[in-house]
């Protein structure tokens, strides 16, 4: 019994974060390792739409063997699209108590690219909200 809460704590603990860096850090964590799910529950629709849309449209995977309604295309369209992101340095400036900004720096492909994120905090965890280039 212990064994199984302790399994369900920690889940619970990975799907979201308390902070907005540790947020983000969930974000770019499920990015890289291909966790759609994790992902989503790090940020709102309009935000996994954003980025599921960008690994889609890149992923050279056989998209008609997958079937509908099976997260594993996404997973492997993320893993092939971001496997090489890595954050440099996050940046959090609190707008309020329910509202942040992260500027995130991040190496993919050799390259660096900075990105602004605004985060809100519902029910004591924070999300993704809005993300710009």
């Amino acid at each position: 019994m212990k064994n199984i809460l302790f399994i369900i704590t920690a889940l619970l603990f990975n799907a979201c974060s308390s902070t907005p860096e540790g947020t983000v850090e969930n974000m770019h964590d499920a990015l890289k390792d291909g966790d759609f799910l994790k992902f989503s529950r790090n940020t709102n629709d309009p935000i996994t739409r954003i980025f599921s849309v960008e690994a889609l449209a890149t992923c050279s995977v056989d998209k008609k063997s997958y079937k509908d309604g099976d997260f594993s295309l996404l997973d492997d369209c993320f893993i092939e699209k971001y496997s090489d992101l890595n954050i440099k340095n996050i940046k959090i400036i609190n707008l309020s108590q329910d509202k942040a900004r992260a500027i995130v720096t991040t190496t993919q492909n050799s390259e660096e690219e900075t990105h602004k994120y605004i985060l809100i905090k519902r029910d004591d965890n924070w999300k993704v909200i809005y993300s710009e280039k």
